[in-house]
């Protein structure tokens, strides 16, 4: 596993092998949920992936005037003889954690509600356990909305040209903007792949993927004049031509 990516995180990954139980509502679920309060926002964020088995990674975070610390959890059915826990029953998620490099503890314990679309519980980071509610991300001002914030489809030709694909783009209360795939292949459902937005501006975005462990990729795409659609082009940032297995064009 590399760890060099984590340096400048408050929190590690902590990976857990047992079976997680399967997650319902993964389209409802996948991607990020924030709560804005006076210490800047505190969020979760969802990656889920459906092949041989289903796995369930969650980014912890919690950004203030424009700094984030994070890390990332796979959590599983079991509590820990140590105290720790990583524990999610596909609507129920407990996370107890202690850093050792740099001390920092995390106490989240929240309950996802599908008629509400929030989750409900406590978290503490500082030893004070504190109400909390998480909610899709959303901007304060709603008149001043990024142009491409909105749910996208992917159009095309079928596999195995692409994968079906969904782009998210949401907004949080800070101005930030986050962005998210939905991939289905054959055999294989990948909800909330995280993407790294470099730059959303005028009738261009520019996003890339986030995996650490393998290529990244690069989409460009341009807004068209009505604003309901983008049309693009993935490349690797190997510059061979390879191309990510997803969409290029989407409609609003």
């Amino acid at each position: 596993m590399r760890m060099d990516w984590l340096v400048k995180t408050a929190l590690v990954v902590a990976a857990i092998g047992h079976a997680q139980a399967a997650v319902k509502d993964r389209p409802y679920i996948a991607g990020p949920w924030e709560a804005t309060g006076a210490t800047g926002i505190d969020g979760i964020y969802f990656r889920i992936g459906t092949g041989s088995h289903q796995t369930v990674d969650v980014r912890v975070f919690h950004r203030e005037e424009g700094k984030e610390t994070w890390g990332w959890f796979r959590p599983s059915d079991d509590i820990h003889d140590d105290g720790l826990i990583f524990a999610f029953n596909g609507k129920r998620l407990r996370i107890r954690f202690t850093n050792v490099a740099g001390g920092e503890r995390l106490d989240l314990d929240v309950t996802f509600s599908p008629k509400a679309r929030t989750w409900t519980g406590s978290i503490s980071r500082d030893g004070r356990m504190r109400p909390i509610v998480f909610s899709r991300p959303h901007p304060r001002d709603a008149q001043a909305l990024n142009a491409f914030v909105g749910d996208w489809t992917g159009e095309g030709a079928p596999i195995p040209h692409f994968a079906p694909t969904r782009l998210h783009i949401s907004e949080s209360s800070d101005g930030v903007l986050s962005a998210w795939l939905d991939r289905t292949f054959d055999f294989d459902q990948r909800d909330g792949e995280l993407l790294r937005v470099i730059s959303a501006m005028n009738s261009e975005l520019v996003v890339e993927t986030n995996n650490p462990g393998g290529l990244t990729y690069r989409f460009r795409g341009r807004l068209s004049d009505d604003g309901q659609s983008l049309t693009g082009q993935w490349k690797s940032d190997l510059g061979t031509g390879n191309t990510l297995h997803a969409a290029a064009t989407f409609r609003r």
